[in-house]
């Protein structure tokens, strides 16, 4: 298991998206039951559509990288997502 994945499962319980299940003590039952009540329960689709809402919402890598590298050359603030001429 890696190190980030019980921070990523509560992360995931937290916005209503999925379960936090014990890596040690959870049997394969727990597992399916798990996964069956995700699946039959509609407000983990509708958290799940809002979290997709929100990241595809959210700038790419290349406008957050376009920004850090003007502060960075600049010193200023930026305050539009991706201030290059669109032409």
């Amino acid at each position: 298991m890696g190190a980030d994945q019980p921070d990523n499962a509560r992360s995931c319980e937290r916005l209503g998206v999925g379960v936090c299940l014990d890596a040690v003590a959870t049997s394969p039952s727990d597992i399916a039951d798990a996964v069956a009540g995700v699946l039959e329960t509609p407000q983990y689709r509708l958290a799940a559509q809002r979290v997709a809402e929100e990241t595809r919402a959210m700038p790419t890598a290349e406008q957050v990288t376009f920004l850090i590298e003007a502060i960075a050359r600049t010193g200023l603030a930026v305050t539009a997502l991706d201030p290059r001429p669109t032409s």
